[in-house]
């Protein structure tokens, strides 16, 4: 099964750091246990190291404008 959306939540006042996992149809799993938090959130920090700084985003969106017209 896909996964589409990741979510990391840290919901504060001594609560646990919480991850939800969703496809396009539900929710797919919420937890709480220290290793699935500590997999997604590498997940997210190596999407955050890899992407471009978004001041990048205009030229990008151009750029694949152009080459979906083309």
């Amino acid at each position: 099964m896909a996964f589409h959306d990741v979510n990391v939540m840290s919901l504060g006042d001594g609560l646990p750091t919480t991850v939800q996992t969703d496809t396009a149809w539900a929710t797919v799993a919420v937890s709480d246990k220290p290793k699935e938090v500590h997999r997604f959130s590498r997940q997210f920090d190596a999407m955050v190291a890899g992407a471009l700084p978004p001041m990048d985003t205009p030229k990008i969106l151009h750029q694949l404008v152009r080459e979906t017209e083309g």
